[in-house]
């Protein structure tokens, strides 16, 4: 069932459109199963040898993707730290578009109205979590792990300014106070 522009809507109920659109086989015609994971901020589709994410439209103060272009230059940044690290995982930014007709597309030629991040898909048992419960970590794992994570602090852009410390206090602020509201 083809997706159509509606006029005057908010972010979130444009973006249910789009959700739609990429939950159906349809939209990755070599791939007949989607498989979907949904976090607080982002929605992964899983297709084939392909994973599309996409960010929600919310606010949460910490983290605000209510935008188009928010979300956009989210899904470059995710890029541009991730292919760091993951060169062969990260593949490049997606488009989603309203096409002339009306109808979505994925890479389409019309205007963009979402941007996902393209990646290949990996086995779940990949997943460190998943490692983890099935004791595979190993020693040398975790060593491997910890030496990325000292390379990737190694390797980063050091912030000294105020604002920079001012713009740290206030999202510790803000994911605080969010936290404290979802368990109170």
């Amino acid at each position: 069932m083809p997706i159509r522009h509606a006029q005057q809507r908010s972010s979130s109920e444009q973006q249910s459109d789009i959700i739609a659109f990429l939950r159906q086989s349809s939209t990755y015609p070599d791939y007949p199963e989607v498989e979907v994971h949904e976090t607080h901020g982002a929605m992964i589709f899983l297709a084939g040898d392909y994973a599309y994410k996409i960010k929600r439209a919310v606010d949460f103060g910490y983290m605000d993707y209510s935008t188009l272009e928010k979300r956009r230059r989210m899904v470059e940044a995710e890029l541009r730290l991730n292919r760091v690290h993951a060169p062969n995982l990260y593949l490049g930014a997606v488009p989603i578009t309203r096409e002339a007709d009306g109808h979505l597309a994925l890479n389409g030629s019309g205007s963009p109205i979402e941007w996902a991040v393209r990646m290949r898909r990996f086995s779940q048992a990949d997943l460190l979590g998943s490692r983890v419960k099935s004791g595979a970590v190993s020693s040398e794992l975790l060593h491997q792990v910890a030496d990325a994570i000292v390379l990737a602090h190694q390797r980063s852009e050091v912030f000294s300014s105020r604002d920079a410390y001012a713009s740290l206090a206030t999202t510790l602020t803000s994911l605080t106070t969010h936290l404290s509201d979802l368990s109170g």
